[in-house]
């Protein structure tokens, strides 16, 4: 547009002092994406739609990675690890070593998967430094390594790499993922060393892992040991699990045995909580759970050289779960204000021992169906915490605290405008529609399913039900052995589906 009196190039040069305005926007929008794209912290996994769908119907998980599958000519034979974890860095420095056989006498493509927030610095096999390539394709908390491997039966596979864990994008608003921190650690899997795409039964992981001094180290497996007082401050500890998917967890632990189970049982937990502990009465809480498990169902198959460790781990985790011969339970469990959830019951003890229950269906039995996906350990790890109430408390106590509340979780989640009304969830964002999912989910995987049974039990009677679930779980089911079905439990209390509509029963 011309500006009167300035002429044409007066008008122009007018003007064009305000192009800095567009200029400076796309500026900051190029800004914006490097910043994205150089995120320290977080991933760039792609949200994921997972579980059942929000109205009831079912969604399937699809990998991004198109090497998810192993490599069937390669065999893992063993793992080794020399690990330097520099907590004050957040980082870690470590070597991986992997003892494989190629079967195919033909060179082969391997696959590394790992955390995106580490680099590797040199491959070699069998001496020789090989070629790889870095996808750099985050999915599902890691990224791909290709690698390629020589045509020789015996391969030694040396991995070097660095760097610290990103958290997973899908826990980036509660910041929640595997930490290396001053005065707190916990790793595993991807997280702790590259995995390989190659048929692993029975490979194990050793290794040696240095720690600052004052962090007490906690390994699946066997107990970790001191092997070196080192100077600078540190110790360097040996590991060995047997199983291949060891955890590490390092903080200022205090170390408690419990009875009650016939095994070794042990508890570790932050002396930051040692007060809170002793008024919470947890070694009560635990020991009662245990020795309820063990007289009902029978005892863990742990030994003293593999033990049953029990910990608090960090609040940046959420929620608790087993890996190997450790149970993980979340300190927000045991703080004043208590974890409660309402899938699980009322008080801070009903949710510990929910936790506790678990470890005897998680690892005792095998509880799976394929066409029923809400038949987990969760509901008869529900259903067993409000056996024990009513057995310490009464009926009275454990139908409050218990079965009404898996009620209201119930009753909320049939309530909820989007599970009456499907057709909506289609225009909500695609991360809005999986937290709806995984809350939906947990309600009937553990009020459900404990609604299920509590309903079951009515009609057979609390004897014959507790006689039903210790048959199920000494002697596994027998529609798929040794999986517990949901039809195997029907079975075993001669029970049909419509018996157990828990919406007409409620």
């Amino acid at each position: 547009m011309r500006n009167h009196g300035k002429g044409l190039l007066g008008s122009f040069a007018h003007h064009v002092r305000r192009a800095y305005l567009p200029a400076l926007s796309f500026a900051l929008m190029g800004f914006g994406v490097i910043l994205y794209q150089s995120e320290p912290y977080i991933d760039h996994s792609p949200a994921k739609i997972y579980g059942s769908g929000v109205g009831g119907t079912q969604t399937t998980v699809v990998m991004d990675s198109p090497y998810a599958e192993g490599n069937p000519n390669l065999t893992l034979i063993s793992t080794q690890l020399d690990t330097d974890i520099e907590a004050s860095r957040s980082r870690l420095k470590s070597t991986a070593v992997y003892q494989l056989k190629n079967s195919s006498g033909k060179p082969q493509e391997c696959i590394l998967q790992m955390n995106p927030g580490y680099i590797i610095d040199r491959i070699t096999a069998n001496g020789e430094k090989v070629s790889f390539t870095d996808k750099k394709n985050d999915h599902e908390q890691m990224k791909d390594i290709i690698v390629s491997l020589p045509a020789e039966k015996e391969i030694r596979l040396e991995v070097r790499y660095k760097g610290y864990p990103k958290i997973w994008s899908e826990t980036r608003k509660q910041l929640s993922g595997y930490k290396i921190e001053r005065d707190y650690v916990e790793l595993n899997g991807i997280h702790l060393r590259p995995v390989i795409n190659a048929s692993a039964e029975g490979a194990g992981v050793t290794g040696e892992i240095t720690l600052p001094a004052e962090l007490l180290l906690i390994s699946s497996g066997q107990p970790a040991q001191v092997i070196h007082e080192n100077e600078g401050g540190t110790k360097t500890w040996r590991i060995d699990d047997p199983g291949g998917s060891v955890s590490l967890f390092a903080g200022d632990y205090i170390k408690r045995e419990l009875s009650g189970g016939g095994t070794p049982i042990y508890f570790y937990y932050s002396a930051k909580h040692a007060k809170q502990m002793e008024k919470l009465g947890i070694q009560q809480i635990l020991e009662d759970t245990i020795t309820y498990c063990t007289k009902r169902f029978g005892p863990l198959s742990h030994t003293e050289a593999e033990p049953l460790s029990i910990l608090e781990t960090a609040g940046h985790m959420f929620g608790g779960g087993s890996s190997g011969n450790l149970n993980i339970i979340n300190e927000s469990h045991f703080s004043e204000d208590g974890y409660i959830n309402s899938h699980s019951g009322a008080t801070i003890a009903d949710s510990i021992s929910t936790e506790i229950i678990q470890t005897w269906w998680l690892q005792g039995a095998m509880v799976m169906d394929a066409e029923n996906s809400d038949w987990t350990n969760g509901g008869l790890s529900v259903y067993a915490a409000y056996r024990i109430a009513k057995e310490m408390y009464g009926e009275d106590y454990a139908r409050e605290h218990h079965v009404e509340e898996w009620k209201k979780a119930w009753n909320s989640m049939n309530h909820n405008f989007y599970v009456r009304h499907p057709e909506y969830a289609d225009i909500l964002p695609e991360k809005y529609i999986a937290d709806l999912q995984v809350e939906f989910s947990t309600i009937r995987t553990h009020a459900g399913m404990a609604l299920k049974i509590y309903r079951a039990a009515q009609l057979i009677g609390g004897d014959k039900m507790d006689a039903v679930l210790t048959g199920l779980y000494q002697n596994g089911g027998t529609e798929h052995p040794p999986f517990i079905t949901w039809h195997d439990f029907l079975n075993a209390c001669g029970l049909t589906e419509e018996e157990l509509n828990i919406d007409e029963a409620i």
